[in-house]
């Protein structure tokens, strides 16, 4: 993971791109800022959805700055619960003067203003060992009856065709589509009136000499008699300029 434990306790880096914000740093405890509770309300703009808070990316309890530059709409249970439990177990873990406690926290957007996701990295290094524990965190940002609804819809999904697939086929031809699968070189009319086979007449391959290739022959043989004839024409002018005495060069365009 590559956490970076040598900054100073609460200076942390704050970014944002088209796909999001992120923040990093090494932890500290203690807010530094009041809260802005306009900024809150306001976080995520048009994409804002019912129920959403303004949760914080780095938390005021870590120092993390209340502007928008470290604020998005994140779903109520996300914010208060998730997140939360998180950010008290590495206060916990900043408390102990024998850590040092490095942590990143990015939300990825997809789409618009409101994150699809939050990802957290944590990292714990033991300033007397040196040893390192270092972990990945991430939420959905949907409440947690939606995430229990996805979760029941997955669980209760037919793995089996989906049978608007086969709408108007008999059982015969289902078995018949099932038994193929894939080899279309064996397809016939099993499959009823919808489905048509031809047997293409491929006796010409064993055939010693196609109608093409007696067509290319003739061709080769008239082109061969013209090249014949057109090759004698043109030694008889070469022999014939030789014969008058080269007066070919005297015209400055050379042979």
């Amino acid at each position: 993971m590559g956490m970076d434990y040598s900054g100073i306790p609460g200076d942390y880096t704050y970014s944002q791109t088209h796909n999001g914000k992120s923040v990093s740093g090494v932890i500290a405890n203690g807010s530094t800022s009041d809260r802005d509770l306009a900024a809150q309300r306001s976080a995520g703009g048009a994409d804002r959805q019912a129920g959403d808070q303004g949760g914080h990316l780095m938390a005021d309890r870590f120092g993390g700055r209340n502007d928008p530059s470290n604020l998005d709409a994140q779903a109520a249970n996300v914010n208060q619960k998730d997140q939360a439990n998180v950010e008290r177990n590495v206060s916990n873990l900043a408390a102990n003067p024998n850590n040092t406690v490095s942590m990143s926290v990015a939300n990825f957007n997809s789409v618009g203003e409101r994150p699809d996701a939050t990802m957290i990295n944590i990292g714990v290094q033991n300033n007397t060992t040196g040893e390192k524990d270092e972990q990945h965190i991430s939420f959905q940002n949907a409440s947690h009856d939606l995430q229990e609804s996805w979760n029941n819809a997955a669980a209760q999904a037919d793995p089996a065709i989906d049978p608007s697939q086969n709408a108007g086929m008999t059982d015969e031809q289902r078995e018949a589509a099932n038994d193929l699968c894939g080899a279309e070189d064996a397809v016939d009319d099993s499959l009823g009136s919808g489905w048509s086979h031809t047997d293409f007449d491929v006796s010409f391959l064993d055939a010693g000499t196609t109608d093409c290739d007696a067509a290319e022959t003739s061709i080769g043989n008239e082109m061969s008699a013209g090249e014949a004839s057109e090759g004698a024409a043109e030694d008889g002018a070469e022999e014939g300029a030789g014969e008058g005495g080269g007066a070919g060069d005297e015209d400055g365009l050379g042979e």
